[in-house]
């Protein structure tokens, strides 16, 4: 539904007398075309040189291949895109490289959705289950700034669930904290930012504990004052 392909845009000179060159992006089933920054400028002789030659010269082979990685890099991104958009383009494509394998950033990624649909609730649970998992690292003496996928695996899991416990929490907040975790897997699977062979939950590796349902029953004035 999308393809993309570098623009130069000549509609407006800046200030060096160049152009900017864009990344071009086309969704035909949207009819709309973005176009998006790449921090490179040109004169139209030099980007001729540099993009339409068959034999680029080599002064230009340096610009040629930051164009050509730039490319790729796009085009990497448009393909991992089930159902496209210009937003999920975006985030993936300016991201930071090492985000689409860290939890925490599929975490923020993830409460930023559920507050903007008003999920205020649910997007408080992902909070607190974030920030259990940073307490974790800190008391590991590791850096909570970022989590791995690759990092978390069930033995991690069932380390973490084993601490949890030892400090207090129920079998119901490590539950509901993992449950999350495993939800922020599985988008990740599902958006291609991992291999499902990295996915540590299920039969034989990590399962979430069950929560246990107490049962409670009014007592003879509680029932007289209702």
């Amino acid at each position: 539904m999308a393809t993309l392909s570098i623009y130069h845009d000549t509609r407006r000179k800046l200030d060096n007398s160049t152009y900017p060159v864009k990344i071009r992006v086309y969704c035909s089933k949207l009819k709309k075309t973005k176009f998006y920054k790449t921090g490179l400028s040109y004169s139209v002789k030099d980007f001729s040189s540099i993009w339409h030659s068959q034999k680029v010269r080599k002064e230009f082979k340096k610009e040629r291949a930051r164009l050509d990685s730039i490319k790729t890099h796009s085009r990497e991104v448009l393909e991992k895109i089930q159902i496209f958009s210009f937003e999920e383009f975006e985030k993936r494509t300016f991201r930071n490289k090492c985000d689409s394998v860290d939890a925490f950033y599929h975490y923020s990624e993830r409460i930023k959705k559920l507050r903007k649909n008003a999920q205020i609730s649910t997007a408080e649970t992902y909070s607190l289950s974030l920030k259990s998992f940073r307490n974790y690292l800190t008391y590991l003496k590791l850096s909570d700034s970022k989590l791995s996928f690759f990092e978390i695996t069930s033995d991690w899991l069932k380390a973490y669930q084993k601490h949890m416990i030892e400090t207090g929490r129920s079998r119901n907040t490590v539950s509901i904290y993992t449950r999350t975790l495993r939800t922020i897997f599985n988008e990740a699977i599902q958006s291609n930012d991992i291999d499902r062979a990295y996915y540590p939950f299920g039969k034989g590796k990590y399962i979430p504990p069950s929560s246990k349902k107490v049962k409670k029953a009014l007592n003879l004035l509680q029932l007289k004052t209702l």
